[in-house]
Parts: structure tokens; C-alpha cells; sequence
């Protein structure tokens, strides 16, 4: 149950200045991270 402390932060935050950041932690969950930068953009 040890989840990387960058990893938990990336998924807490919802700011639209650390989607971009988010983006890098959820590699594997890009496509999810694109969809919510969307939102905030619009």
C-alpha cells in the first residue's frame, strides 16, 4: 500500500497551474489528465 508521495500529490491537486505537472506523474493516465485540463480551460 506505499503510493509515492509525488504520485498521491499530483492526483490531490486539481489547480490548472499543476495539470501540467499532473500530466507527468499520471503518465500512464494521460488521456484522463487531458480530459481535465479541458474542463479547466473551459
Amino acid at each position: 500500500m506505499a503510493v509515492p508521495k509525488k504520485k498521491k500529490s499530483c492526483a490531490k491537486v486539481k489547480n490548472r497551474k499543476f495539470v501540467w505537472k499532473k500530466k507527468v506523474c499520471l503518465n500512464n493516465k494521460t488521456i484522463k489528465t487531458l480530459q481535465i485540463s479541458k474542463l479547466f480551460l473551459d
